[in-house]
């Protein structure tokens, strides 16, 4: 093994325990290293030893001080910068050169105390903007690499802050167009966005995504469809796109007389130009790293050695910025190159061995799968620990959609080329790529939409995972096996821990319950998905505005997959709550609707009667002891009681707990407080404990009376309601009384739609959708 693999290895130990609050998010990655490049123990304190202890005391104070740098921004509550890219969906990146505005104006509260510059940050960060944001730079007409001042505030994600726009305003005097060659670079970048979306439409996004690094323009549903398939890596700008990028630019490169070496030297600086031109992301630095190394070892005539290609780009990567060692990118890029360059050897050696005097694969097909797999067990733990997600169909998706990514990613850079000398020759050429990406496009939403495609597995299966991989390397280390023999159990341990647990639990139909609180605007529309994948939904939203689109709540029903719902309660006849409803009854597959039943003369209400009865479909009433079972879930109705006086629709309101063994979802639709104090017995006698609670009536302070929060506090709190709504929702009041009791607050307006998924045991995970 390369020292240099070493080096950064100790080098990156030292940074990791920088930190220890953080370490655990390193984790994963350094005990891959470990268990790929293991240092042996040092017996006895020498030269070697203390030049060890120093390279890890280097990182040490690497991390340190990188860590103890201020943080972007300082809390400011506006920044001074440029967008590196137009936002598509709201959010984009952007880099800060100031903090405060400047010149004592600008968007944002508390401008004029911003008036003194905090000095130049030079940071970039992610920045989601609201409504009136992107009115306003659709007003100043800005586009990517020119300077904007934006108001709003800071916010903490999983990768860090990210800052929320809620106004933007032009730059200061003095602070124009800049003439330097980076924002010139990022203005082409654009404007080569732009034109890919003139090229092939509605796959604009997809096709910049692929080439130029820049997933604005991507459909978010495409994207976490990416996910689910597996096939994530392909829209990152990866070792996979900088080496087919590498190796067109050297056949090119020879055709035209370079000799070989040269031109492996040349591509390899191109390759640097192009890896640049996107900005610089970790895999394809890494790759660029690894291949400007092995282009020098051939021009030099030097043996190739992989593994200080890679730990020297490790090391180089981590000298610039300390910090990337907790970036799952950096961490995903390089296990799977490490994975790679460990396992894909041997697990061809397996495979061809176990076919031997049976059938035999083409060789070929023998190299793809193990390096597809080699990557995926190298990467899996780090993806399980950061996502808590596992892909079951990352292997199979990727052995069958990487040839169309190899075809497509040089299809799309032609088009760009060809786009200079003839527009009309390029949109005809783009029209042929445009053809393998929609292919690729419905292979992904097809094999993404398989209830089995992605499987959840939460801490306490990661923790298990993790002894058990721990225990199969420790014993394969004591029974003085051979090298290649270690590696198999290994990798059986590995397998086990990480792929068959969540696939079994996954097909078994007894893994999860899913919650989905659709951002429909200023309503309610829960969809929940039992473990058997059968489908209920509770209430639809308001009417929708866009006559020429289908209602919000249909269009994600579908992206979730939900063709057909078993149920459909509709807690209440007001519009906010089912003015998708007629709609969804002509379009949708509903088995039976459930509600209170009580009179009401609104024409939206008869009309939803008078279609459930064209259609054949049951409607029944929905009062206090009413309940029933799917999968495992029971549903109890603990309101409207029928004895009770309704003095209007919302205190008829339906309130449904459902029970999915320890866990408890309550979902109180716009019940008052005073319903919620009459129900509060009947829970408690159910259940202690409450994980997720529907906040009543949009976060309303007539709704989530004090007692309830105090004596059933829920874990997480979801408030569904529009942005920028004219109620005030959701009340400060009732957002204080549910912090106190230590819950988690989600909203559909600044959130988007937020996913849980919960187990029986009481564990569960949130996801939003922004």
């Amino acid at each position: 093994m390369p020292p240099v693999a070493h080096v950064a290895l100790a080098f990156a130990i030292g940074i990791a325990f920088s930190d220890i609050g953080a370490l655990k998010s390193a984790a994963p990655l350094l005990l891959a290293a470990v268990l790929l490049t293991p240092i042996r123990p040092l017996r006895r304190v020498g030269p070697g030893s203390m030049l060890w202890l120093l390279i890890v005391l280097a990182g040490l104070l690497s991390g340190t001080w990188a860590r103890a740098s201020p943080p972007c921004g300082g809390g400011s509550e506006t920044v001074v910068g440029r967008l590196l890219a137009m936002p598509g969906e709201g959010s984009t990146s952007f880099f800060v050169e100031r903090v405060g505005n400047g010149a004592g104006h600008g968007p944002g509260p508390g401008s004029a105390d911003e008036s003194r510059t905090r000095g130049a940050t030079a940071c970039e960060i992610r920045v989601y903007f609201g409504e009136a944001a992107l009115g306003d730079l659709a007003r100043l007409d800005v586009s990517a690499g020119e300077p904007v001042v934006l108001g709003g505030e800071w916010r903490e994600g999983r990768a860090g802050p990210w800052f929320r726009a809620g106004a933007a305003a032009a730059a200061p005097a003095g602070s124009g167009r800049s003439a330097s060659p980076r924002w010139a670079l990022v203005r082409w970048r654009a404007s080569l966005t732009d034109r890919l979306g003139e090229l092939f439409g509605e796959r604009g996004g997809l096709a910049s995504a692929l080439v130029l690094a820049r997933r604005e323009g991507l459909d978010p549903v495409l994207r976490q469809a990416f996910a689910d398939a597996g096939l994530a890596h392909l829209l990152a700008i990866s070792g996979f796109h900088t080496g087919l990028v590498y190796g067109i630019l050297r056949v090119l490169l020879g055709l035209i007389g370079l000799g070989r070496r040269r031109a492996r030297v040349a591509a390899a600086l191109a390759t640097w130009a192009y890896v640049g031109f996107i900005g610089f992301p970790d895999a394809a630095s890494r790759a660029a790293v690894i291949v400007t190394f092995l282009a020098l070892a051939h021009s030099l005539g030097r043996p190739q050695a992989r593994w200080g290609g890679l730990g020297g780009a490790a090391l180089i990567l981590l000298l610039l910025d300390p910090t990337r060692l907790w970036s799952a990118g950096f961490q995903l890029s390089f296990a799977g190159a490490a994975g790679l360059l460990a396992w894909t050897r041997p697990l061809e050696n397996l495979f061809e061995r176990w076919s031997s005097g049976r059938f035999r694969f083409p060789r070929s097909a023998v190299s793809a799968f193990s390096a597809s797999l080699a990557a995926t067990a190298a990467t899996t733990p780090i993806v399980v620990w950061h996502f808590e997600q596992v892909a079951l169909l990352g292997v199979p998706n990727t052995l069958a959609l990487t040839p169309l990514v190899a075809i497509g990613v040089p299809g799309i850079l032609f088009s760009l080329a060809l786009d200079i000398l003839s527009p009309e020759a390029a949109q005809v050429f783009a029209g042929g790529v445009d053809l393998m990406l929609l292919a690729l496009q419905r292979a992904v939403e097809a094999t993404s939409s398989l209830s089995w495609a992605s499987a959840w597995t939460p801490a306490a299966t990661v923790s298990a995972s993790a002894t058990g991989v721990a225990a199969g390397a420790l014993l394969a280390r004591l029974i003085r096996a051979r090298s290649r023999t270690r590696r198999i159990l290994l990798a059986f341990w590995t397998l086990v821990g990480l792929l068959v647990w969540p696939l079994t639990l996954a097909w078994s139909g007894r893994g999860t319950l899913s919650m989905h609180f659709l951002d429909v605007g200023q309503g309610d529309a829960v969809a929940v998905r039992t473990p058997g994948k059968r489908w209920l939904l509770f209430d639809t939203g308001p009417p929708k505005r866009d006559e020429n689109r289908p209602h919000a709540v249909i269009r994600q029903l579908r992206e979730l997959g939900a063709r057909r719902l078993d149920a459909l309660i509709l807690t209440h006849p007001d519009l906010d709550h089912i003015g998708g409803a007629a709609e969804l009854l002509r379009d949708v597959d509903v088995v039976e609707v459930l509600d209170p039943a009580l009179p009401a003369a609104r024409p939206a209400y008869i009309e939803l009667l008078e279609i459930a009865e064209a259609r054949g479909i049951p409607w029944r009433q929905a009062l206090k002891g009413e309940s029933w079972s799917m999968d495992g879930v029971d549903f109890h109705v603990l309101w409207p009681d029928p004895d009770s006086e309704f003095v209007d629709a919302n205190t008829s309101s339906v309130v449904v707990l459902a029970s999915f063994g320890e866990f408890d979802l309550l979902l109180t639709g716009d019940a008052p407080d005073e319903v919620e104090l009459d129900i509060l017995p009947d829970i408690l006698a159910r259940t202690r404990t409450l994980e997720i609670l529907k906040v009543g009536h949009h976060g309303s302070r007539t709704s989530t009376a004090p007692d309830l929060a105090r004596r059933l506090p829920p874990q997480v709190a979801v408030v569904s309601l529009g942005r920028y709504n004219r109620f005030g929702h959701p009340d400060p009041g009732v957002v204080r009384r549910l912090e106190a009791e230590g819950a988690r607050i989600y909203r559909t307006d600044r959130d988007g739609s937020v996913t849980v998924i919960g187990r029986d045991d009481g564990s569960f995970r949130v996801r939003i959708g922004r």
